[in-house]
């Protein structure tokens, strides 16, 4: 199980059969009000994104290494094997980067909510104001699952190569260089070779498209089961909601260009294009 509905959510938490986490963060570009931003769901913890996400590299999301990422998981309380459902309160937006970021880390049963604090919202259950306050533990062990994650190496090995796809979750706009970088100094335009499927087209409103619809989009870009893809966005984030869509369409070879636009754009030794790249 990758997502869950809100009432399936409901009852895991009557029966305190999971821990959930809200990992919410105002899109980019995006400044929330505090009344937009006020709410949670009950029992969830804070998971930071900002907080899981490296300091040092000079790139807005990258992932934690290890010791740094049990720290930081055994202070929320987490444990590896646990149920895990995470969320956030756009719909389907950072709560993947958050699911990614966990099975990176060897979570085995790890769920977005699909549709996030408005779909919890919109079936008339309880919200609060507070978060659920962790319970420190010394019990997280990861276990580095390094198949999820490439460095720029790699990314460019496959603009030489053509395996894996890259494919990107921006918008059009972004990808064929006519809409502005929302981060300063970069190129506009798109890692060379790569294909466009914005996150956007994932969606029905707040929520992710059923199973086949995911899949016949990948499949449209010519995304057989056994394609792998790298999936690449402007700082990892909605490149995560490619990745957990591919998932849930039944693909498995999937993994996450971390340094992504800002990484690449920023680098004026690294091809890019303009062009709109056919599958």
């Amino acid at each position: 199980m990758a997502i869950v509905s809100a009432l399936e959510l409901k009852h895991l938490l009557e029966s305190e059969a999971c821990v959930l986490l809200d990992a919410s963060i105002a899109p980019v570009g995006v400044e929330l009000t505090a009344s937009e931003h006020s709410y949670c769901i009950p029992q969830s913890i804070r998971f930071d994104i900002e907080a899981f996400s490296c300091k040092n590299s000079g790139l807005p999301h990258t992932a934690l290494g290890v010791d740094e990422f049990e720290r930081k998981a055994n202070a929320l309380g987490l444990h590896r094997d646990a149920k895990i459902i995470v969320y956030d309160d756009v719909g389907v937006y950072s709560s993947p980067r958050a699911w990614w970021n966990l099975i990176l880390m060897g979570c085995t049963d790890v769920s977005v909510l699909d549709g996030g604090l408005k779909a919890w919202q919109a079936a008339g259950f309880p919200t609060s104001e507070r978060h659920s306050a962790p319970v420190a533990k010394e019990s997280f062990v990861a276990d580095y699952q390094s198949q999820y994650l490439v460095a720029q190496d790699e990314v460019l090995k496959a603009t030489e190569c053509g395996e894996p796809k890259i494919i990107d979750a921006r918008s059009y706009g972004r990808y064929i260089g006519r809409d502005p970088e929302p981060r300063k100094g970069l190129r506009q335009g798109h890692i060379v070779s790569s294909l466009t499927l914005p996150f956007t087209e994932l969606l029905n409103g707040y929520q992710l498209k059923d199973s086949e619809a995911l899949r016949a989009k990948f499949l449209a870009l010519g995304c057989e089961t056994e394609t792998p893809m790298i999936f690449t966005c402007g700082s990892g984030v909605t490149a995560s909601i490619l990745c957990l869509a591919a998932s849930l369409a039944g693909y498995q070879k999937l993994s996450v260009y971390d340094g992504s636009w800002a990484e690449w754009g920023s680098d004026s030794a690294l091809p890019i294009s303009k062009e709109n790249t056919k599958a």
